[in-house]
């Protein structure tokens, strides 16, 4: 699944950012990937919550930033 909706950009495993989700217990459940291109993975981060699910989130711009680290929990 592509996480920015906005984006254009092919398909390409390689490039960018790719993330595994689970729901439910590990071996059975529900899997979900979500794809970011390079350009999108430099401007935003994916962050989850509960009641909402994947969320596309603008990266801040600081030098310490890391998601989930105060920003919320990143995918």
């Amino acid at each position: 699944m592509r996480a920015n909706p906005q984006c254009s950009a092919p398909f390409d495993y390689r490039e960018g950012q790719l993330i595994r989700t689970h729901r439910g217990a590990e071996g059975s459940g529900e899997v979900k990937h979500f794809w970011l291109c390079g350009a999108c993975a430099r401007r935003y981060f994916l962050e989850y919550r509960r009641g909402e699910g994947m969320l596309l989130m603008p990266r801040p711009t600081g030098r310490n930033f890391r998601p989930g680290n105060g920003h919320g929990v990143a995918a």
